[in-house]
């Protein structure tokens, strides 16, 4: 028989030994820190072009994984939802939800019943701080009357007709949408897609412009408009704002407990507003001389700087001027990745003080390529934000972190990933014991850590665009009940009914849309004559261009295929030359698509401009939420 003592010795030693392990166990979570750019071109940053002035985040890429086939959606807000959720859009059935310009109209919102990263995290003891956008970014279509089917017919041209809305991300209209209400310990940040760098001032609410898009929530129901001196910075530029507050809450959170950072920069994204001293790193490539002197900007209506006023292109005499299209706004564009680097650099400097960095797994990467008629790149990728080809779909992306093995440093991977896939990843990590069902993202880790490793072999690009290995089958853009249906996409055989279609930087048409491929490459020229083109312009182009404009639509019945291992840059659509693959690849999509749901709406009370009064403080209105 067992001394009761000796019994009583034993079980202490055991829970003491079980404390201790458990305590170990808790130590060795990592640190889990996630930067997203907004609007960032695979080719924006260093390790792409040399030109752009990236030290911090080219060091980082280079230590680490740069990831060069890392898919996301083709905007703002569905990407950032994809990213949160793990889940594809047409699967959670968000896609982008509008502030209403009158009341009763259906509002869409993103489902509360997907659990966001953040709430998983917290089961495995996670302090979980978000800074930045919240938000989503343009303006878009309010989304149709979807009633009980769940395909809507897709309209032959690809489009329907827009009505004049604003859009936002993962919501604000409720209380319960906010960051702080889903999962984040604390937050400051945006709501809306784009604001003024410096003032904070939210972009084109109907009826109710120039509120503030400014708030701050220390714990959870406690959020509020930032509109002290201490966190509303007015005049201060946003990249700094948020890096500062991401250092600080590194500072102040307890050493003991694994974080998890989100940040999300308003940079790279339009307005085109930046510090002086960050585009005057770029005078040996033109900044502040000649037609790009500092003083020779545009000014917002608050007397900010916000890009050049660019001349006709000679070479298409035919295209109205842009503010967008010439070298000297490009040299805003890579000053605000210079600005977002140092951010960034300075944010792994307090995890490196607080010794963290050593048990930290950084991402970086962009939201969606960027917009090649906002001065961005994404060469030698075709296309740009707000289109399905290539570059508007894999912006830049890298994985840094001391726990990677040597083999995994100073590496590239090539092969499939998407935005979905950081969910399970980060879960995985963090040794979270979550249900795993239904998730479209995977465990990236031991691919992470074994480059050689089999991983993904197809995508989800969009609700009518799948990838599978070297092909990639389009039979539309998006679905009908899609938001971005009412707004933009449509593919032909050869060129997209959307923006910025081409493989450069403009000019391009004043639409954006068809003709958008008229500055690509070519030696003859001819005029332009096309039925498809509705406005009947007389643009001077290229004979392959002509073909590509009268071609006919990508439909179930008539998918595109494009080889993107003999042709990665998408000059030429091989649906006709494959009909095996392409049947294929139509069925798993076609499959693939059952999955889909309708979008969560909820009504709206008319009181969105109106509540405002409710935030009004000494430097503004401020937005929030509106609906019980």
């Amino acid at each position: 028989m067992i001394d009761p003592w000796v019994r009583t010795a034993v079980t202490l030693h055991f829970a003491v030994m079980v404390a201790l392990w458990a305590g170990a166990c808790e130590a060795a979570k990592p640190n889990l820190v996630f930067i997203m750019a907004d609007d960032l071109g695979s080719n924006d940053v260093g390790w792409s072009d040399p030109t752009v002035k990236s030290p911090e985040i080219d060091s980082l890429a280079k230590s680490g994984i740069i990831l060069t086939t890392c898919y996301t959606w083709n905007w703002c807000a569905p990407s950032r939802g994809a990213m949160l959720s793990g889940r594809y859009p047409p699967v959670t059935g968000f896609q982008g939800a509008g502030v209403p310009s009158k009341a009763g109209q259906l509002l869409s919102v993103f489902p509360l019943e997907f659990p966001l990263l953040p709430s998983v995290l917290k089961q495995a003891n996670y302090t979980t701080v978000m800074v930045g956008k919240a938000s989503s970014c343009c303006p878009l279509g309010v989304i149709p009357a979807m009633g009980n089917s769940r395909h809507a017919p897709y309209p032959s041209n690809g489009l329907l007709t827009p009505r004049s809305l604003w859009q936002y991300h993962l919501g604000f209209a409720r209380q319960g949408d906010l960051p702080e209400e889903r999962g984040f310990d604390r937050f400051l940040g945006y709501f809306t897609g784009g604001e003024d760098y410096y003032s904070h001032t939210a972009s084109g609410a109907p009826g109710c412009n120039k509120a503030k898009d400014f708030w701050f929530a220390p714990a959870p129901g406690q959020g509020r408009p930032a509109a002290n001196e201490d966190l509303y910075f007015s005049g201060r530029y946003s990249t700094e704002i948020f890096s500062t507050f991401a250092i600080n809450e590194i500072e102040r959170a307890d050493a003991s407990a694994p974080l998890f950072l989100y940040a999300a920069f308003q940079g790279v994204h339009f307005p085109l507003e930046v510090p002086k001293q960050y585009f005057e790193r770029y005078g040996d490539q033109g900044a502040d001389q000649g037609d790009c002197l500092w003083s020779a900007q545009a000014n917002t209506t608050e007397g900010f700087p916000n890009g050049f006023v660019c001349g006709p292109n000679p070479t298409f005499p035919n295209l109205s001027p842009n503010r967008l299209d010439c070298n000297c706004n490009r040299l805003l564009v890579k000053a605000q990745v210079s600005a977002l680097s140092e951010a960034v650099g300075n944010i792994t400097t307090a995890l490196q003080v607080h010794g963290r960095w050593e048990s930290t797994v950084l991402v970086f990467m962009g939201d969606n390529g960027g917009p090649i008629d906002g001065a961005h790149d994404n060469a030698p990728l075709r296309g740009g934000k707000l289109n399905f080809f290539e570059g508007g779909i894999r912006p830049a992306a890298f994985v840094a972190s001391p726990l990677l093995p040597k083999r995994s440093s100073q590496a590239r991977y090539t092969g499939i990933i998407h935005e979905t896939d950081w969910f399970a990843t980060f879960i995985g990590l963090a040794g979270v014991d979550a249900p795993t069902t239904g998730l479209d993202g995977m465990d990236l880790w031991p691919t992470l850590t074994n480059l050689s490793r089999a991983y993904r072999t197809s995508v989800l690009i969009a609700d009518n665009i799948l990838r599978v290995g070297r092909w990639k089958i389009v039979i539309g853009g998006a679905r009908a009940n899609s938001v971005e249906s009412s707004w933009k996409i449509g593919f032909l055989k050869g060129c997209t009914l959307g923006s910025g279609g081409g493989w450069g930087l403009p000019p391009t048409n004043n639409s954006n849309m068809c003709p958008s491929d008229i500055y690509t490459s070519g030696s003859s020229r001819a005029k332009l004559s096309c039925p498809n083109d509705e406005n009947k312009t007389d643009y001077v182009v290229t004979s392959a261009v002509d073909l590509w404009l009268c071609s006919a639509p990508c439909t179930p019945t008539s998918p595109c295929l494009w080889d993107l291992e003999a042709d990665p840059y998408e000059r030429q659509e091989v649906a006709s030359r494959n009909p095996v693959v392409t049947a294929q690849l139509l069925q798993q999509l076609v499959s693939l698509q059952r999955t889909f749901r309708n979008a969560t709406t909820i009504q709206d009370n008319g009181q969105f401009c109106a509540s405002l009064k409710n935030r009004t403080t000494k430097v503004g209105s401020f937005l929030g939420p509106w609906l019980t």
